[in-house]
């Protein structure tokens, strides 16, 4: 397999952007046709695939238009360190908001009633960091009144 491997001299590093686990074996050596090499080294570098964030398990909402309601979602991990940014289907903020920051899900007073498929991603930024998870979010009329009788 090639690999891209970049050495910068001026900064004295290497980038590789890898999408795979796998060792790379580096051998450098500083001189030139004029000079003979004043400095030669290889090394073993162990490159580990990025993993996507861990979905902690999301689950489905039931709420009345008559009252303002917030899901906090719960925090995905994931397996690499990574940061984690969320981000929210249109068809679920449509009638909510969604605050990617905490992140939650709010729906005011009022909300449109219906039901919403919500899906949720999770993403590190890096390839292969992305996961998807949907959820429902049911928004009622309002409390069902017992029946009058006479």
């Amino acid at each position: 397999t090639f690999l891209n491997l970049y050495y910068s001299f001026s900064n004295s590093y290497f980038s590789y952007v890898h999408h795979e686990h796998s060792w790379i074996n580096i051998s450098y050596s500083i001189g030139g046709d004029t000079f003979p090499a004043c400095v030669s080294t290889s090394f073993l570098v162990n490159v580990v695939a990025n993993s996507p964030p861990t979905n902690p398990g999301l689950t489905n909402q039931v709420w009345s238009s008559t009252t303002a309601h917030t899901y906090t979602i719960p925090t995905f991990t994931d397996p690499n360190g990574d940061s984690v940014t969320y981000s929210m289907s249109a068809s679920c903020t449509a009638a909510m908001t969604f605050n990617p920051a905490t992140p939650s899900l709010t729906a005011a007073v009022g909300a449109t009633s219906g039901v919403y498929s919500c899906t949720l991603t999770a993403d590190d930024g890096y390839t292969g960091g992305q996961t998807t998870a949907t959820f429902t979010v049911t928004i009622g009329a309002g409390p069902v009144q017992p029946a009058l009788t006479a």
